[in-house]
């Protein structure tokens, strides 16, 4: 058996796989194709005392400029599996838009949200990803994890103890990553629907989103922030909720003319960032620090990143 360090890459660039386009050098670097790959990666990095995190698509990763001195193991597991009861297994490297189109040509909907939200399905459990007062863990059976002591476990969905944008996953995560298990593959039991109401679903949602996000091709974070709220902004909100928003807040503290070298707060949308390619990971930590200073100064809230700064920041 192929000893997996033979796959690994040296001294690459993270910036090609974060949305926002920065990032400095992995040490090492694993394009995982399947569940095993990234489980004997684990395992060897610990073994010889390797720092190491999993990522999927990077939607909302934001690298040091300093790189990662470990193994950065880029999540490409694939498979998805059609059960009886609208049971489907899916891995945690399937793009959410992908599952959702799959779902759909076997008539099962229930996520259509999901399919305009960038990122893995790996990455949406962990954060707990939603929209239109949804979440993805709202149709989560159970999840299998792969443990830090090496075991495998099967969690139900209550034992990740969702919250809005978080489970119990993220917030080991943000006390110390070693702690963390790791997501491998989801059970979600699915409504009865029909194709073509999904997709037209999905583009119904995906126009209302269009309009509340940049409309320029700069290279984008997602939401930046968590809304102070509770809970992501339905399809059509109040103003009492809209002036608790994190966009809201942004734009009324005057966070649209904050910028830095190349990257800026959105024009668009204020809870967004943009970096029109020549913004370093540093000047996207700094834009973040003024927006939650001008936010704190305004309306004495503290806002909480959605986004999540890996590696050395200054």
């Amino acid at each position: 058996m192929t000893n997996i360090s033979s796959k690994f890459q040296t001294n690459i660039p993270l910036s090609k796989y974060s949305r926002m386009r920065v990032g400095g050098d992995a040490k090492y670097l694993l394009e995982a194709k399947d569940l095993n790959e990234i489980i004997s990666a684990i395992k060897y990095a610990q073994e010889n005392n390797i720092d190491y995190i999993v990522v999927g698509e990077g939607a909302n990763i934001i690298f040091s400029d300093y790189g990662f001195d470990g193994l950065v193991i880029i999540n490409q597991s694939s498979t998805i599996s059609f059960l009886e009861n609208n049971l489907v297994i899916v891995d945690s490297g399937v793009k959410n838009n992908h599952f959702v189109l799959k779902c759909a040509e076997k008539n099962l909907g229930g996520l259509d949200y999901l399919a305009a939200i960038p990122g893995t399905i790996g990455g949406a459990i962990y954060g707990n990803a939603g929209a239109f007062g949804n979440f993805i863990t709202d149709l989560i059976e159970s999840v299998t994890l792969f443990l830090p002591d090496g075991n495998i476990a099967i969690k139900s969905k209550s034992q990740l103890k969702p919250l809005y944008r978080s489970t119990l996953i993220k917030r080991v995560a943000k006390r110390d990553k070693r702690l963390s298990p790791i997501i491998l593959s989801a059970k979600f039991k699915l409504m009865s629907s029909h194709s073509e109401t999904i997709i037209k679903s999905i583009k119904e949602l995906d126009k209302i989103r269009q309009k509340r996000q940049p409309k320029n091709k700069y290279f984008v974070s997602g939401s930046t922030f968590k809304n102070p709220a509770g809970r992501p902004s339905g399809k059509n909100e109040n103003t009492e909720f809209i002036h608790k928003t994190a966009a809201w807040l942004l734009d009324d503290s005057g966070a649209k003319k904050i910028k830095i070298d190349g990257a800026r707060v959105s024009l668009d949308n204020a809870n967004w960032i943009e970096n029109n390619g020549k913004a370093a990971a540093q000047d996207i930590y700094a834009i973040v620090s003024e927006m939650k200073k001008a936010v704190l100064a305004k309306h004495q809230i503290k806002l909480e990143e959605e986004i999540e700064f890996i590696g050395k920041f200054e």
